[in-house]
């Protein structure tokens, strides 16, 4: 191994530390996570931006008492077609 090698494993170890400790957050948490795929499986003719669009809406618009079901991702699909 060569020095240049040393110097990048050291810097992956600190990068996966990091992340380990960014990801320990979780573990006492229940997340959910839409995903473009998610948008997409309902119309797949949007483009990136209105995938973008829409889940930006989901996220800051949905009702918490309520959360977030596949109704919610249809309304704003059809509010991004909408805008256009």
């Amino acid at each position: 191994m060569n020095r240049q090698t040393n110097i990048k494993e050291l810097e992956m170890k600190k990068r996966i530390e990091k992340l380990e400790k960014e990801l320990a957050f979780y573990k006492d948490n229940c997340t959910v996570v839409w995903l473009p795929e998610d948008v997409l499986s309902l119309d797949d003719t949007l483009t990136k931006e209105q995938v973008s669009w829409v889940l930006e809406r989901m996220e800051h618009k949905h009702d918490a008492t309520l959360g977030i079901s596949w109704d919610t991702v249809d309304f704003w699909i059809q509010e991004v077609k909408n805008y256009e």
